[in-house]
C-alpha cells in the first residue's frame, strides 16, 4: 500500500516501502515491475531508450512514445489484431512525445532546484520531480499501464543525490496561460509561460533524510516543512518548439514558501518536461484553446487591471467628476447673480454716533471673548420719512441692556479707557475731519465706525443718517456702504498699480449679495479704474508693480494714494481713512484733498455723492479749510469741538485760548487739546452743528468715566458691527467662484513675476536628489544594500519634511495682506485659503516631490516596476502635502512666526522617531506606542518600505554561507512594517490631508482676521 494519501499504489516512478524510491525504465512498465534506482545513484542509469529524468517518466523526442508503444504492442502476446482505430475512428492515435509544460492529460516534469541558501546548507544535487494530472490518461489510447490517478491533483517530490527528502501533494489544479515570465531571459521566456494552480497544498517529510534531519548543521526544517500548506502555484515558461530536447524554467510558489524564500519561492532551472499524449487529443486541445483565446482577446487588458489599480481609476474619476460638478456650480451661480436687476442710484448716506465709549482691559489679564449681548438690538427703518427736514435717521443701533460682558477688574488696577462718551456726526456728503494729539483716541473712533473687530470692550448708540432722496434701508444702496483706508498700507508687492485696482473693483461690486448687490460690467469696472487713477494722480504709474521693502516700486506716497484707490473702486457710500495724508508731500496731500473733495460733491464716477471721514495729524491751513466739519479729541477720548473749521477761531477765542496771529488754526487747536488734558471739565462743542442734525454733544465734553460708566461700557456693540460686517469683511459681494478665480489668478500671476520661492525649492530639490543618487547609487542585494536601500528612502522622506517646513514662513509671508483684504469685504476665508493652498502645494510641494522621486528614485537602483514606482511618488506627494497643511496650521494659528517655525522643526523630529527607521517602534514602551499611529511619516515608510519588499531579495555570503532570502524576512522584525500598502495610503489621504486642512481651514477663519 503507498504511503502517499492520494494512490492506492505507487504512481508511476516511485516504488519501494512507502513509495520512496525512484524506479527506473519507463512510464511503458508496469509501476510495481519498475526496476529501483541505486540509492548511490543521483539518477536512474538504466532508462529505456526515449525516455529520462530522476525516475525515467519524462519521454524525450517526438516519436518516442510511438516507438515504445509500437515496441509494446509487438511483444505483446495479448495482441489479437484488434485496433484501436475501430475504437477511435475519428482521432489521429499516433503518439507524440510533447515537451511542453502545459497539462493536457497528465505530464511529468523534472528539475533542478537553484536556491542557493538550501544548496550551501544541503551540499549535493537537488532536484525536483513533477506529475501533474488534468485527467486520467487513456490507457487504450496510449498503451501505458494504467494507475489510479485523480483529476486534478499534483504530486512532487524533492530529492537530493537521488534520494527523496520530502513530497507534497496537491489538489483542486489547473491550469492556463500568464503574462509574467518566469526567466529573466528574454530569449527564454518569449514562447510565453504557462501557470499551474492548486487550491490546497500539504508536504510531509520523510523521517531520517538529510534535509529533514537537518543534515550535517543541524537545521531543524522538518517542522517548515510540515507547515507547508495553503494554494500552489507552478509558473512554467515554454520550451523552444523546434528544439525537442529544449529546456525550460518553473518556479514552485506556495504561501509559505513565498513567505520563506520571497515572492519567487524555490526557483526551478533546466526543467524537462514530456508527456505522451495522441495527436488528434493535442489538436483538439490547440483548438479549444484558439477559440477560448479569440473570444477573450478583448478582455484581455481589463483582465489585467488589479484591485488596487481599479479602485485607484475609481476615486481619480470620482474626485474629477466632483471637481467638474464643483466648476459647473460655480459658474451657474456666477451666471444667476449677474443677471440679477441692478438697484437705481440713491443719495448720500451719513453717520451719527452718541456716546461711544471704548475701554481696554487692564494688563495682564483676558478680557471674555464672547459676552452675552441679551439685549442688544438693531433697529432698522426706525424713523420714518421726515419731510421738509434736511436727513433723518435710520438703522439706529443701541444697547439698551448692557449684558454681561466681563473685565475681570480688580481693586489693584483700572482698565484704561480709550473713548469717554464721544459723540458727533458726518452729515450726507460732507467731508469731516478728526483732529486730536497722540493717544486722542482718533483711530480708535474710527475704528469703531468703520466696525472693524476690537479687542476691548464698546458701547454707544450708530445710526446712519440719510437725505430726502436717499434710500430708506441700506439694503437698497447700489454701492458699498463703509470703505475703510488703514494707516499702515498693505498691498500687493508683484502687482501693478492698475492690477491692484482691478483686483478690487472686481471683488468689491457684488454678484449676490442682496444687501448691496451691484452688477457691475467688466467695461464700467474699467472706466472707474480709470477715473480713479485720472483723480488720485496715479495715471502715469498705472503700469508699475507696487514693490516692497525688498523690491524696488512706486513711492511711500504713491502707495498711500494706491491704498486710497482701492477705497474708491468700491464706490461707498461712507469712505473713512485713518491719517491718509501721513508721509505725502504738500501737492501729493492736496491732490489726495482735492479727489476726496469731488468725491464728496460728485462721487467716484457717480452722482450720489459719498461721506468722507478721516484722521488728520498736522495738516496744512488749506488743507484743514478744505473741510466741512472738524472734531477735535482730546488725550483720554474726549470730543472738545465739533463745528466748521472756518469758525474754530472764534471758539479758541471764547474759551480764553486765542489763535496767534498767522498761525495755523489747525496746530493752534492740537496745543488746545494738549492744554485740556487731565481737566476734569472742557468747553462744549461749537453751536453750528445744530443746523446740521440733532446735538449731538449731550453731555459736557469733560466728563471723565467714573466706575459706574465703566460698568456701564462692559457690553460689546456687536449689533452694529455686525451691521457694517455685511458690507466690510464677514459677507463678500460676490460670488465664491469669483473670488476664487480672481485670487488664484493673482497668485500665479505674482509666482510668474517673481519665481525665486519655487525656483530655489526646485533647484535644492534636484541637489538634494543628486546627492542621494550619488551617494546610494545603485545599491545591491547585500545586506548593505538592504540597509542602504532604505536608508535612500529615508532620507527621501527626511527631505520632503523639511521642505514642508517653509510652508509656514509662505502662508506667514501672505497673511498681512489677506487679513486686510479679508477685512475690507474683497473675499471670504475659504476662497483665499483653497487659492493658496493650490498654488502652494502644486507650484512647490508636489513639483518638488515628483521631482525629487524621479531623479533619486531610479539612481538608487529602487523597484524597477513601473507601478512601483508611480506608488512611490504618488506616497511622497501625499506625504509632503500632509506636512505642509500641518505646518500651514502652525502659521495661521501662531502670530510669531518663529515659534510655528520652532513647532514645525519639533514636528519633524517627532516624525524621524516614530517612522520606525531610527526606532524600532514594537519596542517603545507600551504607554507610549500609541503615538506612531499619530505620525503620518510612518504610514508614509510602510507604504514605501512594505512596497519595496515584495520583490527584494538579500543575497549575500556570510560566514561562507550564502545567504539568498527575501528581505520580507527581516523588515518586519526590523522596522515593524507591514504590508498594508492601500491602507496606509488612505490614511495619508483621509485622516491627515483631510484632517489637516480641515483644521487649516478653521484656524484660518477663526485666527487670521483682524483684530485691534
Amino acid at each position: 500500500m503507498s504511503g502517499l494519501e492520494l494512490f492506492q499504489q505507487c504512481p508511476p516512478g516511485l516504488g519501494g516501502t512507502n513509495c520512496t524510491q525512484a524506479s527506473c525504465q519507463s512510464t511503458y512498465v508496469q509501476p510495481a515491475q519498475r526496476t529501483l534506482k541505486s540509492n548511490n545513484d543521483a539518477a536512474c542509469t538504466s532508462c529505456d531508450n526515449g525516455f529520462a529524468g530522476i525516475n525515467c517518466n519524462v519521454c524525450s523526442g517526438q516519436n518516442s512514445c510511438q516507438a515504445a508503444k509500437s515496441a509494446l504492442s509487438s511483444g505483446s502476446s495479448s495482441s489479437s489484431g484488434t485496433s484501436t482505430a475501430g475504437i477511435f475512428p475519428t482521432v489521429n492515435q499516433t503518439l507524440t512525445c510533447y515537451p511542453q509544460p502545459e497539462v493536457i492529460t497528465q505530464s511529468f516534469t523534472d528539475c533542478d532546484v537553484n536556491q542557493p541558501t538550501l544548496s550551501a546548507l544541503f551540499p549535493g544535487i537537488l532536484k525536483l520531480s513533477l506529475i501533474r494530472v488534468q485527467e486520467p490518461d487513456n490507457a487504450t489510447l496510449t498503451a501505458q499501464p494504467s494507475w489510479p490517478a485523480q483529476k486534478s491533483t499534483t504530486l512532487s517530490s524533492v530529492w537530493l543525490d537521488g534520494v527523496q527528502q520530502f513530497y507534497c501533494q496537491a489538489l483542486g489544479c489547473s491550469g492556463g496561460n500568464q503574462t509574467q515570465a518566469i526567466s529573466k531571459d528574454a530569449n527564454a521566456a518569449q514562447w510565453g509561460t504557462y501557470n499551474w494552480t492548486c487550491s490546497s497544498l500539504q508536504c510531509y517529510c520523510i523521517p531520517g533524510t538529510k534535509i529533514c534531519s537537518g543534515g550535517a548543521l543541524g537545521i531543524q526544517i522538518a517542522p517548515i516543512i510540515a507547515s507547508i500548506n495553503g494554494s500552489l502555484s507552478l509558473p512554467c515558461d515554454y520550451a523552444d518548439p523546434a528544439n525537442q530536447t529544449a529546456t525550460h524554467a518553473c518556479a514552485f510558489k506556495g504561501e509559505i514558501l513565498q513567505n520563506f524564500l520571497g515572492r519567487d519561492g524555490l526557483p526551478l532551472q533546466n526543467c524537462r518536461s514530456g508527456s505522451c499524449i495522441a495527436q488528434g487529443a493535442i489538436d483538439t486541445h490547440w483548438a479549444s484553446e484558439a477559440t477560448a483565446n479569440g473570444n477573450d482577446a478583448g478582455g484581455s487588458d481589463k483582465a489585467q487591471l488589479t484591485g488596487g489599480v481599479i479602485a485607484g481609476l475609481v476615486v481619480l474619476g470620482l474626485v474629477l467628476l466632483g471637481l467638474l460638478s464643483l466648476v459647473g456650480l460655480g459658474l451657474f451661480f456666477r451666471r444667476r447673480a449677474a443677471l440679477k436687476p441692478r438697484s437705481p442710484p440713491t443719495g448720500p448716506v451719513g453717520l451719527r454716533w452718541t456716546n461711544l465709549a471704548y475701554t481696554l482691559p487692564r494688563p495682564g489679564k483676558v478680557q471674555s471673548a464672547v459676552g452675552h449681548v441679551t439685549a442688544a438690538r438693531r433697529r432698522r427703518n426706525a424713523s420714518t420719512s421726515m419731510r421738509g427736514k434736511k436727513a433723518h435717521e435710520s438703522s439706529m443701533i443701541v444697547m439698551d441692556d448692557l449684558g454681561s460682558g466681563d473685565l475681570h477688574r480688580s481693586t489693584n488696577a483700572s482698565p484704561e479707557c480709550l473713548l469717554q462718551s464721544v459723540s458727533g456726526f458726518a452729515a450726507p456728503g460732507k467731508m469731516v475731519a478728526i483732529l486730536g494729539p497722540s493717544g486722542a483716541g482718533k483711530t480708535t473712533l474710527i475704528d469703531l465706525l468703520a466696525g472693524r473687530a476690537k479687542a476691548g470692550t464698546q458701547a454707544g448708540q450708530v445710526a446712519y443718517l440719510y437725505t430726502n432722496d436717499a434710500a430708506a434701508t441700506p439694503e437698497a444702496s447700489q454701492a458699498k456702504m463703509i470703505a475703510y483706508v488703514d494707516q499702515e498700507d498693505q498691498l500687493p508687492a508683484l502687482s501693478t498699480v492698475r492690477e491692484a485696482l482691478e483686483f478690487a473693483a472686481t471683488l468689491s461690486h457684488a454678484e449676490n449679495v442682496p444687501s448691496h448687490a451691484e452688477n457691475v460690467p467688466s467695461h464700467e469696472r474699467a472706466q472707474l479704474v480709470n477715473h480713479v487713477l485720472d483723480a488720485l494722480g496715479l495715471t502715469h504709474i498705472g503700469h508699475r508693480r507696487i514693490g516692497d521693502a525688498r523690491r524696488r516700486g512706486i513711492s511711500g506716497g504713491e502707495k498711500r494714494r494706491v491704498s486710497i484707490g482701492l477705497a474708491l473702486v468700491a464706490r461707498p457710500r461712507i469712505l473713512i481713512l485713518d491719517e491718509p495724508l501721513s508721509g505725502l508731500d504738500s501737492y501729493s496731500a492736496d491732490r489726495v484733498v482735492d479727489a476726496l473733495r469731488k468725491l464728496a460733491n460728485n462721487g467716484s464716477g457717480n452722482a450720489e455723492g459719498t461721506t468722507v471721514l478721516m484722521t488728520l495729524h498736522q495738516p496744512s491751513s488749506l488743507i484743514f479749510h478744505s473741510f466741512d466739519e472738524a472734531i477735535l479729541l482730546a488725550r483720554g477720548g474726549r470730543t472738545i469741538y465739533h463745528g466748521p473749521p472756518g469758525e474754530a477761531m472764534g471758539w479758541c477765542e471764547r474759551n480764553g485760548e486765542p489763535c496767534p496771529l498767522g498761525h495755523n488754526v489747525a496746530d493752534h487747536l492740537l496745543l488746545v487739546a494738549h492744554r485740556m488734558h487731565g481737566h476734569g471739565t472742557g468747553p462744549a462743542g461749537g453751536s453750528s452743528s445744530a443746523s446740521a442734525a440733532p446735538s449731538v454733544l449731550e453731555k459736557p465734553a469733560g466728563a471723565g468715566a467714573d466706575d459706574d460708566d465703566v460698568e456701564r461700557y462692559r457690553s460689546v456693540l456687536r449689533a452694529y458691527r455686525r451691521r457694517v460686517a455685511l458690507e466690510a469683511g464677514e459677507r463678500t459681494p460676490t460670488t465664491f467662484f469669483t473670488q476664487l478665480m480672481a485670487v488664484s489668478g493673482r497668485f500665479w500671476r505674482h509666482a510668474w513675476r517673481d519665481p525665486s520661492g519655487p525656483l530655489a525649492h526646485l533647484i535644492v530639490t534636484v541637489i538634494v536628489a543628486l546627492i542621494i543618487g550619488g551617494c546610494f547609487f545603485q545599491v545591491n542585494l547585500s545586506i548593505g544594500g538592504f540597509q542602504n536601500r532604505f536608508g535612500s528612502i529615508f532620507f527621501m522622506f527626511i527631505f520632503l519634511a523639511f521642505l514642508s517646513l517653509s510652508a509656514t514662513t509662505s502662508l506667514g509671508t501672505h497673511r498681512p495682506l489677506m487679513m486686510r483684504e479679508r477685512a475690507n469685504g474683497l473675499y471670504g476665508p475659504l476662497a483665499w485659503l483653497l487659492s493658496f493652498v493650490v498654488y502652494d502645494l502644486v507650484l512647490v510641494r508636489l513639483v518638488c516631490a515628483v521631482v525629487l522621486s524621479v531623479v533619486a528614485y531610479w539612481m538608487v537602483g529602487l523597484n524597477e516596476s513601473g507601478a512601483r514606482f508611480f506608488e512611490f511618488v504618488l506616497v511622497a506627494c501625499l506625504f509632503t502635502v500632509d506636512m505642509a497643511l500641518y505646518d500651514m496650521c502652525l502659521a495661521a494659528g501662531m502670530h510669531d512666526l518663529s515659534t510655528a517655525v520652532l513647532s514645525g522643526g519639533a514636528n519633524i523630529l517627532f516624525q524621524l522617531g516614530f517612522a520606525g527607521f531610527l526606532l524600532n517602534v514594537n519596542s517603545i514602551p507600551g504607554v507610549l506606542r500609541w503615538l506612531q499611529w499619530i505620525a503620518c511619516m510612518k504610514y508614509a515608510m510602510e507604504a514605501v518600505g512594505s512596497n519595496e519588499l515584495n520583490d527584494l531579495r538579500i543575497v549575500d555570503n556570510l560566514g561562507g554561507v550564502p545567504i539568498d532570502a527575501p528581505a520580507s524576512l527581516v523588515a518586519p522584525t526590523l522596522f515593524g512594517f507591514k504590508p498594508f500598502y492601500y491602507r496606509d495610503v488612505l490614511i495619508l489621504a483621509l485622516p491627515f490631508l483631510l484632517g489637516f486642512f480641515a483644521i487649516l481651514t478653521i484656524t484660518v477663519h477663526v485666527r487670521m482676521r483682524e483684530l485691534r
